[in-house]
């Protein structure tokens, strides 16, 4: 009798902790489960708010702005240089990404905005032309380069000439103006900013489309072209004093 007691017992108290044991990990599940889809909340919110952060007023995203720019905008102890700020103000406006398709850019303080929205953390992507990378002074790019901004470029023997830039996904920058200091003091230019989604997403497909047919510049390899590209230069304004 004392024996079926202890056997009984011995009985109820195992259903009893398998019971604990099993309601311990549904438990455990369950709060993994919840702590699982409240961080997928959260990160769809931030995305989303990230979205909403982005947005462009359209009074202030359509926009078109002319130069020369006519006054000494690279002076910052004078007044003026609204049509060179006014452009550069877009990209300093940038939250997300900025994707660059130009075919020549020397202008300084592009390059400035643009390193400095690198280091803000956005995801930036350059596109240029094979031939104004390695013989003319292609200043923005070679400082991209430089500091790790992934640039493609394609040596076709034709001219990637297009001038646009795209930023947050949701405006682009584009028009007749090379980002160079004479076509923005000098030359009669413009640039048109919109953010008319039945453009934009034209543009993004365009990027695209030239980005996946271009490779990755190479700092090496670019260094080598440069060094080569200087001595045939060389050579032949020899050849021609001769």
């Amino acid at each position: 009798m004392y024996r079926s007691l202890q056997l009984a017992l011995a009985f109820v108290t195992s259903l009893l902790a398998s019971e604990v044991i099993l309601r311990f990990f549904r438990k455990r599940k369950t709060n993994q489960i919840t702590k699982s889809k409240i961080t997928r909340i959260l990160e769809v919110m931030d995305k989303e708010m990230l979205a909403r952060n982005a947005r462009k007023p359209p009074e202030i995203w359509n926009q078109v702005i002319f130069f020369p720019d006519d006054t000494t905008w690279f002076d910052p102890s004078l007044p003026g240089g609204k049509p060179t700020a006014e452009l550069l103000s877009y990209f300093e406006n940038s939250k997300l990404c900025i994707q660059i398709c130009l075919y020549l850019s020397s202008l300084r303080e592009f390059t400035d905005v643009i390193l400095q929205k690198r280091q803000e953390g956005l995801c930036i992507q350059v596109i240029t032309d094979y031939d104004t990378l390695t013989q003319h002074n292609n200043f923005c790019v070679k400082a991209f380069i430089r500091k790790g901004i992934p640039v493609r470029a394609k040596n076709t023997g034709t001219l990637m000439h297009n001038k646009f830039i795209i930023i947050d996904d949701e405006a682009v920058v584009t028009g007749s103006l090379n980002y160079t200091k004479q076509a923005v003091s000098k030359n009669s230019e413009n640039v048109v900013v919109t953010t008319d989604q039945r453009i934009v997403v034209k543009y993004k497909e365009e990027f695209r489309i030239i980005w996946k047919t271009c490779e990755d510049v190479d700092m090496s390899i670019f260094r080598g072209l440069c060094i080569w590209t200087r001595a045939m230069t060389k050579l032949v304004s020899l050849q021609i004093l001769v």
